[in-house]
């Protein structure tokens, strides 16, 4: 984890850069736009960048970012990913994240916050791995704190047919009939994972 002395030196000295940096993590109250800092010679290195809790803005400037494999966003992130760089391998999403996805790249893993309830019909094809926090049957509603009531809406009729690992914390509402036939590892709270592999096993 990178302190945040050192961050300073890394992106507000421009005269002194550090080589072979593969993983940038962000102290937890990070909060500046991207876009003056892109230019120094370490996004081109990094295959790695988690971001802290704050952290909440543009990050368009990062699809310069071509080794960039992995990227993590934290509790308060809620802005696009339509530009993101086109190598990356997987997604870590915050509590807050709640944007459209329907133009990610070619990722293999994505993890949704607990607030996400946009369309998952558009999910990049090379997906393997997909966690949803929570789903709640359709049209009920859920009091999730004292500001914002959320109506959870989602479907799983249309998930990547490659998709190989599903968590999800409930099926509610859900055909099972609907979840793609390529899924291994089925993970929730409600039934036996035995119980989606005999399952399928009886259709064959």
């Amino acid at each position: 984890m990178l302190k945040e002395k050192m961050n300073e030196i890394i992106f507000e000295n421009k005269a002194i850069y550090f080589k072979d940096i593969k993983h940038l993590q962000f102290q937890s109250n990070f909060n500046e736009s991207l876009h003056k800092y892109i230019s120094n010679p370490i996004f081109n290195e990094v295959e790695s960048i988690h971001f802290g809790s704050l952290f909440d803005q543009n990050i368009d400037s990062l699809n310069k970012c071509d080794n960039l494999k992995y990227l993590q966003f934290g509790y308060y992130f809620n802005k696009s990913t339509d530009n993101l760089p086109k190598n990356l391998k997987t997604i870590i999403y915050g509590y807050s994240f709640n944007k459209s996805l329907n133009n990610l790249p070619q990722i293999e893993i994505l993890k949704l916050g607990f607030c996400f309830q946009q369309s998952l019909d558009f999910l990049p094809s090379s997906l393997l791995h997909l966690e949803l926090l929570f789903h709640y049957p359709h049209n009920i509603r859920m009091h999730i704190n004292p500001f914002k009531n959320i109506k959870r809406n989602l479907s799983l009729s249309n998930l990547p047919r490659r998709l190989e690992t599903l968590k999800i914390t409930r099926l509610d509402g859900i055909n099972i009939e609907d979840l793609p036939k390529s899924i291994k590892n089925l993970v929730t709270d409600e039934i036996p994972v035995q119980y989606y592999a005999s399952y399928y096993n009886s259709k064959k």
